[in-house]
């Protein structure tokens, strides 16, 4: 069939998408897990095109057809996959809705499956990081030249790293390649999913293209330049609605085309910025790649609609992926160049292809190498990939460190390594309680450690003397190293190391220049230090301290159960702002911590047992399938009814009092059901298990206080 006409922009037709797709729902009964579907029909007369928003709870696949999707049961974190669709068209904008769903719940079972059983059966294989950099030497000089780029800067020296099999197709080969590499938790880039095998590699091939171009833009390592929108009108009249209802809608709406030229190919890629005032939202980050220029501008448009939230301001997470972080400098830079560039006039160039498979031929050949992994999945039945151009680095997590978005992954979210990076880390709580607050601090102190500040190092290390943090900071070199330059703004932007270490390093004496370090040390955590370091300059000044977010981290740690953590936020500002009633409650939340760690060995007795339970053995009619600890505080027992055709039961427990909680107990537990409903038998496991804790001393903390005791006293005795 032909590409060219406004409904087709894939070489089956969006209709005939969207009635496969909808097959495919019915058969499966996606209406019974389905918690959100729109589209924004409004849109359509307002701004040229329709956008589409699609939410689902995977686990409703493994309850109906467990047979197909039983591993989803392995996974019971993973509660909600989305999707976004765009087109011109109400068809385009839920083929794209729809496909993109089968993108990722293809992918996200690949993965599930690799994990659970991908070392059993052979499809994984482990090996350590040098024999592996030995292997792929080998076998591709290419692929390890571009993991030895300082861009990528692949290296996890004594590490084992999984490794997949995955399918070259420009020589048809296959070689192993990391895992983690390709299941990038912190972005979707190459994710791909179509109707054909065809279609689905080549939609992840363009997506790499684009990402590739936009990124290799805004560094200044590819020209790019404002379009002329009554030039794309006149070339393309079916654009006429959308691109002049888009300039009508924001106050800033350009058209950047930032083709590129690869190995004689000519790939149209292009980028939408706009801006809307009211909320002062902009977004650069809508775009669309496509060998042919009518629907590359096609894509480019429809995603500045999808992206676009006239409710929000700026969001920095528009990055290539919901967990990343454009910094505040950067978003200005970015905007300012795309402002001052030259407009030209759109030259239009066609060039007709027949079928998909022409537009594959010619786009692979521009790359040395084009690396796929098959994630179709037999019970969805829609192809979906992987796709991997090691010539671009088609993964942009590689690319973060030109961002000032950093590495290291922290609940799933990419953490700036910079000044923001710090403040964000220190005054972060863990969402997710299965991440272990050491992943935190020893993501926070190689942070610290880069800002190259070695005086404030080893004041960390005296405070922290003694403690598990020390052994934490002895793991590192215990040196403080030099930041470098990653990007060419860097000596310009305030919220780099590179900026920090080179106002820290500059003469004393210059008032602008200790406003900035106090600043900074506040924001990393460090008020306490401010004083060590005004006298090291000989100054004896005041200024304008920050101890509000301190005491408010105070709350929260507290809340959590974190009570020597919160201990240590008072000692912060006990340290500037000394005060005898801040004094007691330090003392109090010391020895609440020490409580803490008595009760736990007291409830657990036994390897993996708590309050007594004990891991495949029954209580009240229920086995207990398994126990574990969440936080410093909280443990989830999980039960197994005896008839098996009733689902699991997953109780929280908590050692201090939750409010939201659904039993609270005498003695000051409380208990937590992750489920609405409740039977007869769950009532009343329930009702033995909280007689059960009660069993046990009383909790640290109680809503009640007795008269004429201590708050110590009356948790410790102490007269």
């Amino acid at each position: 069939m032909s590409f060219y006409n406004q409904d087709a922009i894939k070489e089956i037709p969006p209709a005939q998408t969207v009635q496969k797709c909808t097959e495919i729902f019915r058969r499966l009964h996606f209406e019974h897990f389905t918690t959100f579907l729109e589209i924004r029909e409004d849109r359509k007369e307002k701004m040229g095109g329709y956008s589409g928003n699609f939410q689902i709870n995977p686990q409703g696949l493994a309850e109906w057809f467990p047979e197909k999707f039983g591993i989803l049961e392995k996974f019971p974190s993973y509660r909600m996959q989305s999707s976004n669709g765009k087109g011109l068209s109400m068809e385009q904008c839920q083929a794209s809705l729809y496909m993109e769903m089968f993108e990722r719940l293809s992918i996200k079972l690949k993965e599930f499956e690799l994990r659970d059983s991908g070392i059993s059966d052979g499809r994984l294989k482990s090996m350590m990081f040098e024999d592996y950099m030995d292997y792929i030497r080998n076998e591709s000089p290419g692929i390890f030249r571009h993991f030895e780029n300082e861009k990528f800067n692949f290296h996890l020296p004594g590490e084992n790293i999984d490794l997949l099999e995955v399918t070259d197709l420009t020589g048809g080969n296959t070689l192993w390649f990391p895992m983690e590499i390709l299941f990038d938790k912190l972005g979707t880039n190459g994710f791909t999913a179509g109707n054909t095998e065809e279609e689905s590699i080549l939609g992840g091939l363009f997506e790499c293209v684009e990402r590739y171009t936009q990124t290799a833009y805004f560094l200044d390592e590819l020209e790019g330049y404002a379009l002329d929108p009554e030039s794309i009108v006149q070339a393309y009249p079916m654009l006429k609605d959308i691109v002049h209802k888009l300039n009508r809608v924001f106050d800033d709406f350009r058209v950047m085309d930032i083709s590129i030229d690869w190995n004689g190919i000519r790939f149209f890629s292009y980028l939408v910025k706009t801006e809307y005032h009211p909320t002062r939202n902009i977004i650069f980050s809508s775009g669309g790649t496509h060998l042919d220029q009518r629907i590359a501008l096609v894509r480019a448009l429809t995603e500045s609609i999808q992206g676009f939230n006239e409710a929000f301001s700026t969001t920095r997470h528009q990055t290539w992926g919901e967990n990343r972080l454009f910094g505040e400098y950067f978003i200005e830079r970015v905007r300012d160049k795309i402002n001052r560039a030259e407009q030209k006039k759109l030259v239009q160039k066609t060039r007709e292809y027949d079928h998909i498979r022409d537009i594959w031929q010619t786009a692979a050949r521009a790359f040395k190498q084009v690396l796929v992994l098959n994630c179709t999945h037999q019970g969805l039945g829609i192809p979906a990939h992987i796709v991997y151009i090691p010539d671009i680095f088609s993964k942009t997590y590689s690319w973060p460190l030109n961002f000032h978005i950093g590495t290291p992954p922290v609940e799933g979210k990419i953490i700036p390594r910079n000044l923001e990076g710090l403040e964000s880390l220190f005054f972060m709580t863990p969402e997710n309680e299965e991440v272990p607050r050491s992943a935190f601090r020893k993501t926070y102190f190689e942070l610290l450690a880069g800002t190259g500040d070695q005086a404030l190092l080893d004041f960390v290390i005296r405070f922290y003397a003694g403690r598990e943090e020390q052994n934490i900071l002895s793991d590192m070199t215990g040196s403080a190293w030099k930041p470098l330059p990653i990007t060419r703004w860097d000596n310009e932007d305030p919220e780099s190391f590179v900026y920090f270490h080179r106002v820290m390093n500059e003469k004393k004496g210059n008032q602008e220049r200790i406003t900035y370090l106090i600043n900074a040390y506040q924001r990393m955590g460090w008020i306490n230090y401010i004083p060590e370091f005004l006298k090291k300059e000989g100054l004896e000044i005041s200024w304008e301290n920050d101890i509000d977010k301190y005491l408010d981290l105070a709350g929260e740690l507290e809340e959590e159960g974190l009570y020597r953590e919160s201990a240590d936020m008072l000692k912060k500002v006990q340290a500037i702002e000394p005060d005898e009633r801040r004094e007691h409650r330090i003392v109090e939340l010391d020895e609440l911590s020490d409580r803490l760690e008595e009760t736990i060995q007291k409830i657990s007795n036994g390897q993996n047992r708590l309050f007594g339970l004990e891991p495949g053995k029954e209580f009240e009619g229920f086995l207990l399938k398994n126990t574990r600890q969440l936080s410093d505080s909280g443990f989830e027992l999980l039960f197994s009814p005896a008839d098996e055709e009733e689902d699991d039961i997953d109780l929280l427990i908590y050692l201090e009092p939750k409010k939201e909680h659904t039993i609270r107990t005498s003695n000051g537990y409380s208990i937590d059901v992750i489920k609405a409903y409740l039977s007869p038998e769950e009532k009343n496991l329930l009702k033995s298990l909280q007689k059960k804790l009660e069993e046990y001393p009383e909790n640290l903390r109680r809503d009640e206080i007795s008269s004429g005791k201590s708050f110590v006293s009356r948790l410790f005795g102490k007269k």
